[in-house]
């Protein structure tokens, strides 16, 4: 999927469901969507740098970061309408499909 083309009707609606992220702040689920496919396609492209190479290599903290946005997609997507459901479900498998591909199963629950 190519994440510089976002269905517009969806995130239009998903621009209208937002999430508080701190106390103060709060989050849309189109952007938190983004943000989460950033993520994926960060981490992918940093399995292939070097610090040498690549001004800035991504750490644990990124990724919890990134685990963190991905939860709080999950705690969102029921507010998503029933009409824009199977799209919402679509476009967010893709990422998290494109994520499974590089990562492994956290099978000790060391990220729990």
């Amino acid at each position: 999927m190519n994440e510089d083309i976002e269905p517009e009707g969806l995130f239009r609606v998903l621009e209208g469901i937002e999430r508080p992220v701190t106390p103060s702040q709060a989050m849309s689920l189109a952007t938190m969507l983004r943000a989460w496919s950033r993520h994926v396609h960060r981490f992918h492209g940093g399995l292939h740098s070097t610090p040498i190479r690549d001004a800035v290599i991504w750490g644990a903290d990124d990724y919890l970061a990134a685990l963190t946005m991905r939860s709080r997609i999950e705690d969102t997507r029921g507010r998503v309408p029933t009409e824009s459901q199977v799209e919402f479900d679509a476009w967010l498998g893709e990422i998290d499909s494109d994520y499974r591909r590089f990562t492994e199963p956290d099978e000790q629950g060391l990220l729990v």
